[in-house]
């Protein structure tokens, strides 16, 4: 900006930029902005801010101090393009900043040489070189930046103003506009991104089947289901089949431990697929991912529920990657799989896949609940052989849905993982056993797959 009581000088696309006091005794300023929102995420931190401007011409050989005002009124650029060394300026131009006008020639600034903050942001020394300098980061640096990501519509930037006290002190500065690109000015912001939730979203599954709901059916169905704890919602779909009789209703429960009655949370539709939203009260998230809400598929036979299943958290697993290391919580020695981070362990004991299921998801690790382990690669099927005793056969957490399906059909995990790899033994799943073979074992010192009745 140059000082004129009529603001008809400016340069608005010019090359260069001034502040100071020139040899015949005016005043230089300049107004200098940058658009952050485009480049730093909303709710960041704000570390460090430094400025760099190039001085390219000083009026005398000194060096003078130069401050940075944060600008309190929105102001424009025209089309002034001063010719020469542009230190006398040019006509100005629509929509100019200049010295009494924010918008050339229609809205003015309060006062004239413009409307800023007495007190400096940040000052610094420049010498005569013609070389690059900095206005290093400040406390209120940093807050001009941090008002302006909060609030961009009152981002104006800063005004630079030099020693005005006496003559000659005027700096000239490469601007924007200039067409060496090295030299322009540089606004360099450290910050630190928000922390934002990997996501709002938690999963849950369940495994719907007779021996929760206390019944000899051989009806079975699976459960997924996502929890939006910041809309309050629950997105489910249920399948089933096998049913003795006709479903007359199906809710979801809650809240009780695996086991014990609850009252009705929500009805679900009838018939098999089921899918929908349950708008479930602010809070109730805690105890739907604490395990205590339950499906449970009514039918004529069973009226108080033939099928029923526990919804557990798909992350609430024993080989989880959300565990450091295991506690004291689980009496059980378990191994960490380097290459992703989930903990295992293999319990010798004589007991149906009901029990080892259960018994699995009794175990905690660092708060996490889990459940029979799920093996979704080679890398981690042979990672869990080679690292964990094989001596004995043990269950997986893999079934078959509905029970009596073809020998190679219907499988899938309990935590509804992708069913795309298996390692069975040779000539199984057959279906070979007395009843249906529905449940995957692991056959010993092999690592190899066997379909299993449920005993």
């Amino acid at each position: 900006m140059y000082e004129s009581n009529t603001g008809t000088s400016s340069n608005g696309l010019g090359a260069h930029f001034f502040a100071g006091v020139t040899n015949q005794g005016t005043i230089r300023r300049c107004v200098i902005a940058f658009d952050l929102a485009g480049d730093i995420p909303g709710g960041s931190t704000i570390n460090n801010v430094t400025l760099t401007l190039n001085m390219s011409k000083s009026a005398h050989a000194g060096t003078e101090d130069m401050s940075l005002h944060k600008l309190l009124a929105d102001w424009g650029e025209g089309g002034s393009n001063a010719a020469g060394e542009e230190g006398s300026g040019t006509s100005s131009a629509t929509g100019d900043a200049t010295w009494i006008h924010t918008f050339f020639d229609t809205s003015s600034w309060a006062a004239a040489g413009g409307d800023f903050e007495s007190a400096a942001s940040v000052t610094t020394n420049v010498g005569s070189n013609n070389s690059p300098y900095q206005w290093r980061s400040t406390a209120q640096m940093v807050a001009d930046v941090r008002d302006w990501l909060d609030d961009p519509s009152g981002n104006f930037g800063w005004l630079l103003m030099g020693n005005e006290s006496t003559q000659p002190t005027a700096k000239r500065f490469d601007s924007k506009d200039n067409s060496n690109a090295n030299v322009r000015p540089v606004l360099e912001v450290d910050f630190t991104p928000p922390i934002l939730a990997t996501s709002t979203l938690d999963h849950l599954v369940c495994l719907i089947e007779s021996s929760q709901a206390g019944t000899s059916s051989a009806a079975m169905g699976v459960g997924k289901f996502t929890i939006n704890t910041q809309a309050n919602t629950l997105n489910y779909t249920i399948s089933f089949g096998g049913l003795s009789s006709g479903e007359t209703a199906a809710h979801i429960h809650g809240f009780a431990a695996p086991g014990l009655p609850a009252d009705v949370l929500h009805t679900l539709p009838a018939g098999n697929s089921k899918s929908g939203v349950w708008n479930y009260e602010e809070g109730q998230e805690q105890d739907i991912l604490a395990g205590k809400t339950y499906v449970n598929i009514h039918s004529t036979n069973y009226s108080g529920g033939e099928i029923r299943g526990q919804l557990v958290s798909m992350v609430a697993r024993l080989d989880t990657s959300q565990a450091n290391d295991p506690t004291n919580d689980s009496p059980v020695d378990a191994k960490q799989n380097p290459m992703n981070g989930h903990w295992y362990a293999a319990i010798d004991e004589s007991v149906m896949w009901d029990e080892a299921r259960a018994a699995a998801e009794s175990l905690v690790f660092n708060g996490k609940q889990g459940h029979l382990a799920t093996l979704t690669s080679a890398e981690e099927n042979d990672w869990v052989f080679n690292n964990l005793p094989n001596n004995f056969s043990f269950w997986l957490g893999g079934i078959q849905v509905p029970a009596g399906a073809a020998p190679n059909d219907g499988w899938q995990w309990i935590t509804d993982e992708s069913w795309s790899y298996t390692n069975w033994s040779s000539g199984e799943p057959n279906d070979a056993g007395a009843g249906n073979e529905d449940r995957l074992v692991v056959f010993p010192n092999t690592g190899r797959w066997n379909d299993a009745n449920e005993a």
